[in-house]
């Protein structure tokens, strides 16, 4: 360090026993302790900047080693990231695979979701004049760039460095890809004869021309840094656990729900289980699509997929064993896989495929038979919705899905895996040797799989591949190599229009439009008669049922129907095993109002360039007064039964800005409104609900009112009424709005809801009429009629708000 060290660098310099130069003694030098101390860098530290994993120095054979002695091999040695760099310069890179897999680093591409988008807390600790001002100088969310995970943050960079030669780098990398395939075919074949015979037969079925590459595909893992490789490789080698703990997925978030957190003993599943199939054997009656369920069994064995028909398990008394006697290679029974035997009836799933047509596929009945019970998960799969790609807002896509998705994958105990089916020639029993529908542990295990084929897809072909369970975005010239089928009537090839689990995606130089397509809607509608003509939904058709419509609002039009699927998420989340399927008036009036939702989705427009875009901000409160006491709108106690002669001390304010101009109103309301802590912000859009820009920021200082208005319910079912009828109206105008959380003292649209317009006069903001009593008139009707909120209201609102004037 050049120059007289300052006094302060010196006292530290000193109190540290002068124990090294002068130098680390500087404050950007040296780190702050959770005390907020400064400190030397420590080894670990030390470590993490020189790339070197951590306590690489804290020990050698002979013992732990001193930190002094820890600090002198780090400052005499390499910087190990140089160091690498000058070895990968210095060689020639033996193969196009490993000089991608280079350019991500020794950890392979990162995993795990995007990170939260940025919010405005920071505004939190603002007074209210400090807030005002600074909200001048907002930016809609939606004029910033999205954050993405972090793969496809660095995949991004990657290809803007290659973009030139990504072509080439593609066709070497697959064509290595088939070398490699080669190099490891006697391994293969070794490889495979030492499986299991389930195993053997899931990866190597008559309706693919070459095995699952099993070897290479761990192979092209291990050479990007796969972190979950050891575990993958267990699994792909043995067959994925079924029961009980399931593996977490590398960077998926953990779990704080609680679900899955419960388990029953999988000890405790054998006599369950059992109970459980004696008592529907004995009832198992022939159904309309029996001889379907039968003819899907049957072809799943002629693929090596199932085994059966099998003897019954011992204890299942006075069942004789039924074979299929007018079907070839059904005719005779086999073996049951040895182990404890647990079983699950098979029933029929009803979906309208991409055609149009009614298609059934065969799902085993996990949750009553105990199956999923056993199971602890700890974590949620990443999944990518459409939203995922609006922000990604890619030029190309190749939309794929998996063909059999879950049977490419075998399982470890075919014997925890059976099932059974009641045909004209009695009840017949099977097991399956590969994942099957219906069973919780297939959903994770797959997201595991379809995460290391979508890091081959990003770290050696440099796709910005996402995944929503089976469906992918890829290259299929890499999943036919390692031997994954694709549904061909899923193809799509790279254009500027894709569709995306049911929603077109169009992307021109101006923005993205997102837009049903007629088919995904009339699937959803279908299911939703079905159901209501059936009186009856399961936890499973409820918890896909409440995927599709929020996929399909959520890409649409935001927190639309939000309040009616809470319904459905309900009786998704009832997996106990003794639950009634049965709809209750509060299920099938939330299926009733999706009826009349989902013909009137429209078509959502997202800019690229939202900067441009006039923005508003809107500040807004409601209080009630008890006698002397005042309760902010959301805090009133319980118990608390305001009276018609308090009308006056029930009030609500606020303050909207466009552009420059400053706009606000005041008004009372009746104590039955009180509660309805959201009213004060959407009396604001239904004022302006012809006048309000396309972007908003709105602040409110109830935590309460700020997660229902995001989310589109909440607890109280009269303010889900009034928050479906403002999401319809949002739609309709196709607003993206930001409702963003401040404290009390900082709401400017405090004292206006107080009837203290001094400063809203000084600085000569704008009175208009919000023609409240009309808007209380249709949301009072929306509070009550869940189907008027979500369909008529926004009309009704927009129409009242047509004499709203500025000046």
């Amino acid at each position: 360090m050049l120059g007289k060290v300052t006094t302060e660098v010196q006292q530290r310099w000193l109190q540290d026993s002068r124990q090294f130069a002068p130098w680390h003694y500087q404050r950007d030098a040296m780190l702050a302790d959770d005390q907020g101390k400064l400190v030397v860098l420590t080894p670990s530290a030390k470590e993490q900047l020189h790339h070197m994993p951590k306590n690489f120095t804290a020990a050698t054979a002979q013992g732990e080693l001193e930190p002094r002695t820890r600090h002198r091999l780090l400052g005499n040695g390499w910087h190990w990231g140089v160091a690498r760099r000058f070895l990968l310069a210095s060689l020639p890179p033996t193969s196009t695979i490993q000089w991608v897999a280079a350019l991500w680093g020794p950890a392979g591409p990162p995993m795990g979701p995007a990170p939260a988008k940025p919010t405005m807390a920071a505004l939190q600790e603002l007074d209210e004049e400090a807030h005002w001002q600074a909200s001048w100088a907002l930016e809609h969310p939606l004029a910033k760039p999205p954050p993405l995970e972090p793969a496809w943050e660095l995949l991004l960079e990657l290809r803007r460095r290659w973009r030139h030669d990504l072509v080439r780098i593609r066709r070497e990398v697959l064509a290595e890809v088939h070398l490699l395939i080669d190099d490891l075919e006697e391994d293969s074949r070794t490889w495979m004869a030492a499986r299991p015979s389930w195993i053997r037969a899931t990866y190597s079925t008559p309706d693919k021309p070459a095995p699952t590459r099993v070897l290479a595909f761990l192979e092209l893992l291990r050479r990007l840094g796969y972190p979950d490789l050891t575990a993958l490789t267990e699994d792909m080698t043995d067959g994925f656990q079924m029961l009980g703990e399931i593996r977490p997925g590398p960077g998926w978030r953990r779990r704080e729900d609680g679900k899955y957190q419960n388990p029953i003993l999988v000890a405790d599943l054998v006599a369950s289980n059992a109970d459980y199939v004696r008592r529907k054997v004995h009832t198992a009656k022939v159904g309309e699509h029996s001889e379907k369920l039968l003819l899907e069994l049957i072809a799943e064995k002629r693929l090596g997929r199932v085994i059966g028909p099998t003897r019954p398990p011992d204890w299942l008394h006075n069942v004789r064993e039924t074979t299929v006697a007018d079907h070839q290679d059904v005719d005779t029974i086999n073996e049951p896989p040895p182990g404890d035997a647990f079983l699950a009836a098979s029933f029929p799933v009803c979906q309208t495929d991409e055609n149009g047509e009614l298609k059934m596929r065969r799902a085993e009945d996990w949750r009553r038979s105990g199956h999923n019970s056993t199971v602890t998960v700890a974590d949620v799969p990443t999944h990518h919705f459409v939203a995922s790609f609006v922000d990604l807002a890619r030029r190309m896509a190749q939309d794929r899905r998996r063909l059999n998705a879950y049977r490419q994958w075998p399982v470890r105990r075919p014997a925890h895996c059976g099932t059974f089916l009641a045909t004209k020639h009695g009840v017949t029993f099977w097991f399956h040797l590969a994942m099957n529908f219906g069973a919780t542990a297939s959903v994770w295990n797959f997201n595991r799989a379809a995460d290391a084929l979508q890091q081959l897809l990003r770290g050696l072909l440099l796709t910005p591949t996402g995944h929503y369970v089976d469906d992918f975005n890829g290259v299929e010239d890499l999943f036919a190599a390692l031997g994954f089928l694709t549904k061909k009537s899923k193809a799509q090839p790279p254009a500027d229009e894709h569709v995306v689990q049911g929603v077109t995606f169009h992307i021109d130089e101006t923005g993205v439009t997102l837009s049903p397509t007629p088919r995904r809607v009339e699937k959803i509608l279908a299911q939703l008669r079905r159901a209501l003509h059936d009186d009856s939904l399961t936890p499973d058709d409820a918890s896909r049922l409440a995927g599709r419509v929020a996929f399909l609002t959520q890409a649409v039009f935001g927190a639309v129907a939000r309040a009616a699927t809470k319904a459905i998420n309900a009786r998704a989340a009832d997996t106990a095993a003794w639950s009634n399927d049965a709809l209750s008036p509060g299920l099938a009036a939330a299926l009733k109002t999706l009826v009349d939702i989902l013909p009137t989705t429209r078509p959502r427009f997202v800019p690229f360039d939202a900067a441009q875009l006039d923005m508003a901000v809107l500040y807004a409160d409601a209080f009630f007064t008890d006698g002397e006491r005042r309760h902010k709108a959301g805090h009133v106690p319980d118990g608390m039964n305001p009276s018609p002669h308090q009308h006056a001390a029930n009030g609500w304010g606020y303050v909207l800005r466009i552009g420059d101009r400053v706009f606000y109103d005041h008004g009372m309301m009746p104590p039955w409104f009180v509660k309805l802590f959201v009213f004060a912000q959407i009396i604001a859009f239904a004022a302006f609900a012809k006048l309000m820009p396309p972007t908003i920021v709105a602040f409110i200082d109830n935590t309460a009112g700020q997660a229902a208005l995001t989310k589109g319910y909440g607890k109280d079912a009269a303010v889900n009424g009034m928050i479906s009828a403002f999401w319809t109206l949002a739609a309709r105008r196709g607003w993206f709005v930001e409702f963003e959380r401040m404290p009390s003292k900082a709401n400017v649209a405090d004292a206006v809801s107080r009837d203290d317009f001094t400063r809203a006069r000084r600085e000569g903001w704008t009175r208009v009429n919000s023609r409240d009593a009309e808007v209380m008139a249709i949301l009072a009707k929306a509070v009550g009629d869940i189907e008027f909120a979500n369909t008529t209201a926004a009309e009704e609102l927009i129409l009242t708000a047509g004499s709203t004037e500025l000046d």
